[in-house]
């Protein structure tokens, strides 16, 4: 206690300032980046080295709000064949975003054959291309806050986009920007919804470019207080 007493009241003032400090920062300024590459050696995903070399190889135990993962394109493309399904959720100031890379050597197209599921919330999934997937190209299941945005999906099996909320409504879903073609590449017809949204509200959907629109473009079953302009 002696010792204590003989600390400046400076110092102590600094070191609870400090602390108080800490407790307020936002999730964007502690937030973390991972990678996904071909090339790493599927260690913490902390640099493109020691990225996860797949998509199912992402640990979603340690993503947290403000958290970005980054895809690797490389100079091209890159085809990865594994499904990605988001298991984190953001929170309204501090989303969770998963986007093609932007950095030198990695700004390619990263591709996926194994289709795109997300399950949380506050999530944005920027930049990436779903091609000939098994069934849905992109699935959101009961989840609020959720941004598509600049996607490219090509001849899935099934829908093109589905925001599936028949057990638990989708809400606030936006999709934009993307470009959407659920042609049969060996028959040439249209075999399902290119975007079909279940149960929801507030969503908005624009400014995105509709292959072969024959009736099968938009399905809104069940969904309001939404703001529809497909092109």
């Amino acid at each position: 206690m002696d010792q204590l007493r003989k600390v400046p009241l400076k110092i102590i003032l600094s070191i609870f300032f400090s602390l108080t400090l800490l407790v307020f920062i936002p999730d964007t300024i502690l937030a973390s980046t991972y990678y996904v590459s071909k090339q790493g050696n599927n260690s913490n995903g902390l640099s493109w080295t020691t990225s996860c070399n797949e998509l199912n190889q992402i640990n979603w135990s340690t993503v947290k709000p403000g958290d970005t993962i980054e895809i690797d394109g490389s100079s091209t493309s890159v085809t990865y064949s594994t499904s990605l399904s988001i298991g984190s959720s953001g929170t309204g100031g501090s989303p969770i975003t998963i986007s093609k890379s932007q950095s030198t050597g990695h700004i390619g197209t990263p591709l996926t054959t194994g289709g795109i599921t997300v399950s949380g919330n506050y999530i944005t999934v920027r930049g990436l291309t779903v091609k000939k997937s098994s069934g849905d190209a992109v699935t959101v299941k009961g989840s609020d806050f959720i941004t598509l945005d600049s996607l490219v999906v090509e001849h899935p099996g099934g829908r093109g986009i589905k925001a599936d909320g028949y057990s638990n409504p989708v809400n606030n879903i936006t999709i934009k920007n993307s470009r959407i073609d659920t042609t049969d590449e060996s028959h040439g017809y249209v075999q399902a919804d290119n975007i079909y949204l279940q149960y929801g509200s507030n969503s908005v959907i624009e400014g995105n470019n509709i292959a072969n629109q024959n009736g099968y473009n938009f399905n809104g079953y069940g969904t309001s207080k939404s703001h529809i302009d497909l092109i």
